[in-house]
């Protein structure tokens, strides 16, 4: 329910506004009245008002001052103004400086009742609107963490280029991280699983270890926990004040370990970044970090180390403790799986280029998982067969290659021959079938110019969308489909008036028209004469068009 407080200094007017209002039907209206600005100003104070309709002069205040003061205690309140003839241009001040509506004062009731109707129906609209914006961001915060973890993931694995809208991103992330402070890098893991435990057993420990790891460390730090896979967590941390971490966490590691063997009876090892880094440098700082993990006493239970200390005690394998290059990307074979997926031939091949430099640079055995990867993948896709057995497209991958072989490059080539062949076929199959959906509109159309040939209609007959079905068949002829119906229609009234002795209504029924009137207004608006003078001609001509 809306409340109405009416405000004039002439209390026979109020009185009779209050009579008028407080016995409409269809709104639902609490009234209020006020015989002058400084009594509705006290009313406002105390009660919560909706809807203002007041006078614009009156003594002491006037409306415009009245409506700056309802504007600070009620923001959404709509102010009606009432008017005399000669203050037309007080009023138009008044609307531009947030007034709803201004009236005549001679204006009749009904004139009245219609504007108080018009700020109840836009103050429901607001209020419509404020709950679907309220639910939207409700929404969005039930999603934050997917869309958090979705950024983060991105950033780690090199795949987020905008860096010059890092910092919008992380508030509409909501993220505690600042886009112009450097970060530093901790990956843990959980050493131990029993084999029973489930999956959800799983998330719930990491879970837990992040719980702890907040608790222990949320004073001095602002930090973001992102499980990647079923036993490790990657934190990305900025200090809280001034200064370095390094020291602080190393001792504070020591206390989570505890609590994590006190309470969950787990181990869990730590590796730590050395230094703070840039965000553009993560993905790299993150890569190295995940790998040192993995190599000899990074392996052993209860483990916390930072890069310096692994770096004289690990041998890495093939030399590539200190390794600063690109790092092939098996996730970036399921990247292109859904490019396919989407038909994104704009995106397929830089994706590609990009995946085939990462195993060019790296090992032999890096090449081959790239070779298989790609061969599972397009024989998914169904691309009408590899090459014939002997060409390089269908070389077999059946041992570690020498790096310098020269048919990695034109095995490479071959591999994108063969993309390029399953998106011509996906290209034509789409043409095909627009053709044939195309068609059969046509020939629906042509056999059925009696019956129902709506919009909804043809779109049921070739399983479309009335609204894709209009922009599809726009965009594949250049016009609209009534355009065409009206074509076939007017083509098949031509011909019924000039060889058939059928009267003109009966014409209409058969082209599906209700009446012979409508028929014949579209008729002549087509031709320029009514079916009964197209008729007339001997020859059948339309001379007179």
């Amino acid at each position: 329910m809306n409340r109405l407080l009416i405000v004039d200094d002439v209390a026979i007017i109020v009185d009779s506004l209050f009579e008028l209002m407080d016995e409409l039907p269809g709104l639902e209206l609490e009234c209020y009245k006020a015989y002058s600005a400084v009594e509705a100003l006290e009313l406002l104070n105390r009660v919560r008002i909706d809807i203002v309709l007041t006078d614009i002069k009156m003594p002491e205040m006037n409306g415009l001052e009245l409506l700056d003061r309802i504007r600070l205690l009620w923001p959404r309140c709509k102010v009606v103004f009432l008017t005399s003839y000669n203050e037309f241009d007080y009023a138009k001040q008044a609307i531009a400086s947030g007034g709803f509506d201004y009236l005549l004062k001679t204006e009749d009731d009904d004139k009245i009742v219609g504007a108080i109707r018009r700020a109840a129906e836009a103050l429901n609209e607001e209020a419509e609107m404020a709950h679907l914006l309220e639910e939207a961001r409700r929404q969005l915060e039930a999603s934050r963490p997917t869309l958090q973890k979705a950024f983060f993931l991105e950033l780690l694995h090199g795949r987020w280029t905008e860096e010059e809208r890092l910092a919008e991103r992380l508030d509409e992330l909501g993220s505690p991280l600042s886009a112009d402070k450097p970060l530093y890098l901790l990956v843990g893991r959980v050493d131990e699983w029993s084999p029973a435990e489930r999956y959800d057993d799983r998330m719930l420990l990491l879970l837990a270890v992040q719980r702890i790891m907040a608790e222990l460390v949320g004073v001095r730090l602002r930090l973001f926990a992102l499980p990647y896979d079923s036993a490790k967590i990657v934190w990305l941390m900025q200090p809280t004040g001034d200064g370095g971490i390094l020291p602080f966490l190393a001792e504070t590691l020591e206390s989570v370990q505890s609590a994590c063997r006190r309470t969950l009876q787990r181990p869990v090892s730590f590796m730590l970044g050395e230094r703070a880094i840039a965000w553009s440098d993560a993905a790299d700082s993150f890569r190295r970090l995940n790998r040192r993990m993995g190599w000899g006493i990074g392996l052993r239970p209860g483990m916390l180390l930072t890069e310096t200390q692994t770096g004289a005690d690990i041998v890495a394998p093939d030399g590539e403790a200190d390794a600063e290059r690109p790092r092939f990307r098996f996730d970036g074979l399921a990247e292109l799986s859904a490019l396919l997926e989407n038909n994104r031939k704009d995106l397929f091949f830089p994706a590609m280029r990009e995946l085939a430099a990462s195993a060019s640079a790296g090992s032999p055995e890096e090449r081959m998982a790239l070779r298989f990867g790609l061969r599972a993948l397009l024989m998914t896709y169904d691309f009408g067969g590899f090459p014939e057995a002997g060409s390089v497209g269908a070389r077999q991958p059946d041992g570690v290659h020498d790096p310098d072989e020269p048919g990695w490059e034109e095995e490479l080539a071959d591999f994108a021959e063969q993309a390029e062949r399953l998106f011509e076929r996906r290209r034509q199959g789409q043409a095909e079938r627009e053709s044939e959906v195309l068609a059969t509109i046509h020939r629906h159309i042509d056999d059925h110019l009696g019956d129902d040939i709506s919009l909804n209609r043809l779109a049921d007959l070739v399983q479309l969308h009335p609204s894709y079905l209009s922009r599809l068949y726009k965009e594949m002829t250049g016009r609209g489909l009534y355009d065409y119906i009206s074509e076939r229609r007017l083509a098949a009234a031509r011909k019924y008036l000039r060889q058939s002795s059928l009267k003109v209504h009966e014409i209409a029924a058969a082209l599906g028209y209700n009446s012979s009137f409508a028929f014949a207004r579209f008729f002549k608006s087509q031709t320029g004469v009514t079916p009964q003078e197209y008729r007339q001609f001997p020859d059948g001509s339309a001379s007179k068009q």
